[in-house]
């Protein structure tokens, strides 16, 4: 937040020219405008975790699928990552300054068509009931940003159940939708 930044500033951090690593108190506000304070403060990009305690991701290991929206410039290039990857950088930090990277590669292309997808693995004791895994794609439209992570979390488990031969008694559902918030 702003007043995080100004705190910062008063007690001669500056976040101009870094990587920021921000705290993700989802009550206050959303990834993407962390993002793009950070960059309006002039950093290079932001990493956001949820610490200890925090309101998501608090299994171990548990890395963010959170959506949002946000033009590429004004946000800058952000990730999520682990508390426990966000606690050890802390660590260093507190032993002094630490050289990070962080690179993301997109192709953005205009005026192009969106598809919605679908496919199921069929249960073998209720096949008429369904459990639904629902993600959206905008991300198509404007870079790595709004929800792509979602995507790739739900393809990552029908993968992980097909690859394991595990049979649901439900059917899976798994499903994605892209320019909902335009109705396209």
């Amino acid at each position: 937040r702003a007043m995080d930044y100004v705190a910062l500033e008063e007690q001669g951090v500056s976040g101009g020219g870094k990587l920021v690593l921000a705290d993700w108190d989802s009550d206050e506000v959303w990834t993407n405008h962390m993002a793009m304070e950070a960059i309006a403060r002039g950093a290079l990009g932001t990493i956001i975790t949820a610490l200890p305690g925090g309101d998501y991701y608090q299994a171990p290991d548990a890395i963010g699928a959170f959506d949002s929206v946000c033009d590429p410039t004004l946000c800058g290039s952000f990730v999520t990552i682990s508390k426990e990857d966000a606690l050890t950088i802390l660590d260093l930090l507190a032993k002094g300054p630490v050289t990070g990277t962080m690179r993301l590669v997109v192709e953005m292309a205009e005026n192009v068509n969106g598809y919605n997808t679908i496919g199921y693995i069929p249960g073998g004791k209720w096949p008429d009931e369904y459990i639904l895994f629902n993600a959206h794609h905008d991300a198509w439209f404007q870079s790595a940003i709004d929800c792509t992570s979602c995507v790739a979390s739900i393809l990552a488990i029908a993968k992980a159940i097909k690859e394991s031969g595990y049979q649901p008694e439900r059917t899976l559902v798994f499903m994605t939708s892209t320019g909902e918030e335009w109705g396209v």
